[in-house]
């Protein structure tokens, strides 16, 4: 290492194993001569300081990074380490690469759900990923947004770096609008705060003031223009902590601020970048134990603050996620077996007309009154859960209308691979916590009935819940009326299809 005779070892240790900023090393090495101990340290530093230009703090100091070559390495570990980790979700196949993607989404929503508000319990979060989300509470929409725009850009591939039309998508995706009305924020959140800092040497800002944003933001995009020799991780650390720093916006800054570091890493690591968890990050930034860190940061512009701290929460989401990989795996067995399963459970489905003719006069009877009767509550393919349920008539198809009824709902859906068990037990928790009109039996059938392109019938109500054939009937129906299936007639039975949520 370059000087090594120039300083006491502890020197090298607070900053090349751990590091630490003045009050950390104040706090851990009370001794003599600390002050000149630490002068030395800044001198170290000094020496291997990497300019991030033209990107300020608000005080105008240069961001920066230190690049010793302990320092380099461990990012460089950590870069193989992030490469190795986003190959989980570019080289699966089948249904462990839709399984591993929802695994790689949920820490990701449930740090927008912390940094947005939105409430949502991990059982929802869930069942947005499953696509069987039922809710339609208004606070929720935040993450809804948040995850439809995520997967679109792992989808799309797109290299390019984040700019201010970048930021105008994500924006308009957030708020749920084609057309944006703003951009910018045109005012301060405290105007009082704002004059305080006006007369002050070197503030602490808590935000960029409304009149510095345009330009400030300008000057993060020459910096991640003109800087491609610094590494991804600290262009990364750079966007997502100055993005949620300045607050550019009026709202949703730490969701922008995710997705305009996650489109800096996709730049160079491919989409799976865009499933790394970066939210959970933020998160933990936003903690209380964390301000003196970010207070360093904007005072001294030294990033290296925030790269030991990244590094550790990022590690212990992919040990997580490895964790979770595993029994991802052990599922795709279990449901492989349950798959065979099912196939001899459509050759017992397909029963012989001699043995469904016992059903025909309930089945006629239920024609009959079908202007009256309940059937009369079953929703037509059009009905969308969130809106009220308008009663309607029994749709009567004919088999070859049948198939293409059902290839258009797949078609027109993000379909869902079959639930494996646990997944099917939670998504009936989550059914009961979110419908109280339906029983255990309706819930714990709904999570393992409701494939988009299947359709499933009264009796197969009956064999799973061990019931009548009028309960069975009774229940189908109600469920149809509560927007979870379609009722329509194939010849001399009813058949029951699940309603199409899309994405």
């Amino acid at each position: 290492m370059k000087s090594m005779e120039k300083h006491e070892a502890i020197v090298y240790r607070v900053t090349d194993d751990t590091y630490l900023t003045e009050t950390l090393f104040n706090r851990e090495y009370r001794m003599l001569g600390s002050a000149a101990i630490w002068q030395s340290v800044l001198s170290y530093r000094k020496e291997y300081q990497v300019a991030f230009k033209p990107l300020q703090t608000l005080n105008k100091f240069d961001f920066f990074y230190t690049g010793t070559d302990a320092i380099l390495k461990k990012i460089n570990i950590f870069e193989n380490f992030l490469r190795h980790y986003i190959e989980c979700f570019d080289y699966q196949g089948g249904k462990k690469l839709e399984k591993v993607i929802h695994a790689g989404l949920l820490p990701c929503l449930a740090g927008i759900n912390e940094l947005e508000s939105c409430e949502m319990s991990t059982l929802t979060l869930k069942a947005v990923l499953n696509h069987t989300y039922r809710n339609n509470e208004t606070f929720h929409e935040p993450v809804l947004h948040y995850h439809s725009f995520l997967l679109e850009q792992y989808h799309r591939d797109d290299s390019s770096l984040p700019n201010d039309d970048f930021l105008g998508e994500a924006l308009s995706a957030l708020e749920g609008t084609e057309e944006l009305t703003s951009f910018y924020r045109l005012k301060d959140f405290s105007p009082n705060l704002s004059k305080v800092w006006k007369v002050q040497t070197n503030p602490d800002y808590a935000y960029c003031p409304y009149e510095r944003i345009e330009s400030s933001v300008n000057s993060l995009w020459d910096a991640l223009t003109t800087n491609l020799n610094i590494p991804i991780t600290i262009r990364t650390l750079a966007t997502l902590f100055y993005l949620d720093w300045i607050q550019p916006f009026d709202e949703y800054n730490s969701s922008i601020a995710v997705l305009a570091a996650k489109r800096v890493l996709a730049g160079e690591l491919g989409p799976g970048a865009y499933l790394i968890p970066l939210e959970a990050f933020l998160v933990e930034l936003h903690k209380p134990e964390f301000d003196f860190l970010l207070k360093e940061v904007r005072r001294s512009g030294d990033l290296t603050y925030l790269l030991d701290a990244f590094m550790v929460k990022m590690r212990s989401c992919f040990a997580d996620f490895e964790n979770i990989e595993k029994t991802i795996e052990k599922e795709i067995r279990e449901d492989e077996r349950a798959e065979l399963y099912h196939q001899d459970e459509v050759k017992v489905e397909d029963e012989p007309v001699e043995e469904i003719s016992e059903e025909i006069p309930e089945v006629q009877e239920e024609v009959s009154l079908s202007e009256k009767s309940e059937v009369e509550e079953a929703p037509t393919i059009s009905v969308k859960v969130e809106a009220k349920k308008e009663p309607s008539k029994t749709t009567i198809l004919s088999s070859p209308q049948l198939a293409q009824e059902n290839e258009n709902s797949v078609l027109s859906s993000f379909a869902p691979s079959k639930m494996s068990e646990k997944e099917a037990k939670e998504y009936a928790q989550y059914l009961l916590e979110t419908d109280p009109n339906l029983s255990r039996k309706q819930a714990n059938f709904l999570a393992t009935h409701l494939i988009p392109g299947r359709f499933y019938t009264i009796q197969q109500f009956k064999r799973f819940a061990r019931c009548s054939y009028e309960t069975a009937r009774t229940s189908m129906d109600k469920l149809a009326a509560s927007g979870y299936y379609t009722k329509s007639q194939i010849k001399n039975k009813f058949i029951y299809t699940p309603v199409v949520k899309g994405k």
